[in-house]
């Protein structure tokens, strides 16, 4: 019985924080994403699954990424996924890199993960931290 209630306790909490991320955030996103909290309780979109941090870059221009080889090294673009739609999602669309991939970005302001990337970190290198 103490199993099946702790099952029913998790089910009902998951679907709760579900409830409430799309909520609040009042935004769809594509699969390549995830919509969490942080430690202070603010929304973050996030990479999935990884669950990293995800960037905007103040060098970039609507619908143009400026972040090119070396910087791309270091703060990899959210590429678009195979299994991704490349649509228009919500505030989420797809922009083309100068080399041609695909890469998705947020209210037209492409997005970025980050290696090595440290929690306490807002703001980098003029990239800070995408939230919706």
């Amino acid at each position: 019985m103490k199993i099946l209630l702790k099952s029913v306790f998790l089910v009902a909490c998951v679907s709760i924080t579900t409830a409430q991320a799309t909520d609040t955030a009042n935004d769809q996103y594509p699969v390549d994403t995830a919509l969490m909290r942080d430690e202070a309780g603010n929304w973050q979109f996030r990479s999935f699954p990884s669950g990293s941090r995800l960037f905007v870059y103040s060098e970039d221009g609507p619908g143009k990424s400026n972040c090119n080889q070396g910087c791309a090294s270091a703060w990899p673009p959210l590429y678009v996924s195979d299994d991704s739609s490349s649509r228009k999602i919500g505030n989420w669309t797809v922009i083309v890199r100068e080399d041609g991939s695909k890469q998705w970005a947020y209210k037209g302001q492409p997005v970025y993960r980050r290696y090595h990337d440290l929690p306490g970190e807002i703001d980098v290198e003029g990239f800070s931290v995408l939230t919706p």
